[in-house]
């Protein structure tokens, strides 16, 4: 059989209406395990629930639960972005205090 990578990297996809719904299970998973995990759960959720709503054929729930995983995979990228953007600058505040002090010291 042929699998293609654009079906291996999208996650499940099955047909509806003429339009593929997509769970975003690999979204969803990257999203847990390199950001912001606590909201990537909830997208690995939302993207199992997906994969459940397909098994049982319902398409429009799919749909609405593959869409749900995105937008909270992307809450957990952006999440963690901005919590490492705050850090950054803190630890820059610091690093320049710490060498101000150091400096004025002498």
């Amino acid at each position: 059989t042929c699998v293609t990578i654009a079906a291996i990297s999208s996650g499940i996809n099955a047909e509806y209406g003429g339009h593929s719904v997509n769970s975003n299970q690999l979204l969803a998973w990257i999203s847990c395990l390199c950001f912001f995990w606590p909201l990537g759960i909830v997208a690995v959720i939302k993207s199992n629930s997906s994969d459940r709503c397909m098994g049982h054929g319902d398409m429009e729930g799919a749909k609405r639960h593959g869409e749900a995983a995105k937008k909270w995979a992307i809450a957990a990228i952006v999440t963690q972005v901005v919590f490492g953007a705050v850090a950054a600058i803190i630890y820059v505040i610091y690093v320049v205090l710490a060498v101000s002090t150091a400096v004025g010291s002498y």
